[in-house]
């Protein structure tokens, strides 16, 4: 799994680096027409390029004078965002790197991580499921660096409800309802 994760993760920088190093080629697929002046708040149904006062790179579409459409997002920190934007919002599908090494992959509505997507942290563990109000919630799981896991119902970003933790070998460690991480009943 890690390994898989790892050839993704190659796979998506080696597209970011693609779109860096070759703006023009985005921009000419882009079916946007080009932006054009210098006042990026008129800029509407537009693609262009535009740098922020407090240094934040986007290229994308533009419809009155937000973010919007599909682009990428580079902060000064080094955080970057790829995906769909509404009124200079992620909306949609997006993939989030942060500088700390955490990526995350899937659904986000008005900026919070929402629906199905995937989470992996800098330590290489790992959480793929449901997500609300940008924190784990529903049915998924949670995989370690050691091969460890949990398949289960999550809530407010902990395992609550029905579900199991297994050992790195597959055996199952232990089974039941979960209260806020911790196994508050067998079965």
């Amino acid at each position: 799994m890690n390994a898989q994760l790892a050839m993704i993760d190659n796979m998506k920088n080696t597209l970011f680096a693609a779109l860096i190093l070759c703006p023009l080629t985005a921009l000419a697929q882009n079916p946007l027409p080009k932006c054009e002046g210098t006042d990026a708040k008129a800029w509407n149904e537009c693609f262009g390029v535009h740098k922020s006062s407090d240094g934040i790179l986007y290229e994308g579409g533009f419809k009155n004078g937000q973010y919007s459409y599909g682009g990428r997002l580079l902060m000064p920190n080094g955080d970057t965002y790829i995906g769909r934007l509404d009124k200079g919002v992620p909306n949609g599908k997006g993939e989030a790197k942060l500088e700390s090494g955490e990526i995350y992959r899937g659904d986000f509505v008005n900026g919070e991580l929402q629906g199905q997507g995937e989470q992996v942290f800098a330590d290489g563990s790992s959480y793929k499921g449901s997500f609300k109000n940008s924190r784990k919630d529903g049915e998924g799981v949670l995989l370690s660096t050691n091969g460890a896991k949990f398949v289960g119902k999550f809530a407010n970003d902990k395992r609550n409800g029905r579900g199991v933790q297994y050992l790195p070998d597959g055996s199952v460690e232990l089974e039941g309802i979960w209260k806020d991480d911790e196994l508050a009943g067998k079965k």
